[in-house]
């Protein structure tokens, strides 16, 4: 692949953007080769290609912002206690030349479940199901997930969504994006009262800004299956104000 002109981050070459969001964009990414002469490996042999990853690195215009450099290091730390095949790992992290921080992910090749929740690309029921439970599965792992001591990190997601579901062309659902997530052990805190997550897919908890566990994730994953069975929202209103009054009813 030739170079893309985008740059690179830490050693990793930035080739294509997937995702431009509210805080982040992510690209596809590879490792730069440890090259000799001539792009050869050592003893003159062509050097393997390193596979292909996610970077995820703040949006330029927030990099002054120290705020978003700490969450995105707790992202990190909180997703490095999580071990399950169906939620996405983050492999390396560190800082760019201008010391901005970045994470590496495993790139899942696929589309995202909402993708798959509107016709003429839903999917059988049973299919919608399996991934479904898959999500659950790495939801509860990261429920699960505890720190050096052993002590439970009480994670919670906060942002569980469609968009938030991945899914590979293997068919595996995975769990992505703990920048909005609470865990005991991270630095960064929401103040009191504010409102974090897609308002179609909050728990009522959280629609109240009041204390959430890991049952504000099990019904923001139910509202998601819901979506993927139906066809359509099940939270849905003509401003922020009645999706917020629709989740509360």
């Amino acid at each position: 692949m030739e170079s893309s002109g985008l740059g690179t981050v830490g050693p990793y070459e930035l080739l294509l953007q997937l995702a431009v969001g509210g805080m982040a964009e992510v690209f596809i990414a590879r490792r730069a080769r440890a090259a000799g002469p001539g792009g050869e490996g050592p003893g003159g042999a062509a050097a393997p290609r390193e596979p292909l990853v996610a970077v995820k690195r703040i949006r330029a215009d927030l990099r002054s912002e120290s705020g978003y450099a700490a969450m995105l290091f707790d992202e990190a730390g909180i997703a490095s206690r999580i071990a399950s095949p169906n939620f996405v790992p983050i492999l390396d992290c560190g800082l760019d030349e201008g010391g901005a921080p970045y994470l590496v992910m495993e790139l899942v090749v696929g589309v995202t479940l909402k993708h798959l929740t509107r016709p003429p690309e839903m999917i059988e029921i049973g299919d919608a199901l399996e991934l479904i439970a898959q999500a659950a599965e790495g939801l509860h792992a990261a429920h699960e997930a505890r720190d050096s001591s052993g002590e439970l990190l009480q994670v919670i997601h906060r942002d569980i969504s469609p968009s938030n579901v991945l899914v590979g062309v293997d068919g595996r659902a995975s769990i992505c994006d703990l920048g909005l997530a609470y865990a005991l052990r991270r630095t960064t805190r929401t103040k009191t009262g504010t409102v974090k997550g897609k308002l179609s897919y909050l728990s009522p908890e959280q629609a109240h800004a009041r204390p959430l566990d890991r049952r504000s994730d099990v019904f923001s994953l139910g509202v998601v299956a819901w979506e993927v069975l139906a066809g359509r929202r099940l939270f849905i209103g003509s401003s922020m104000l009645s999706i917020l009054h629709a989740v509360l009813e």
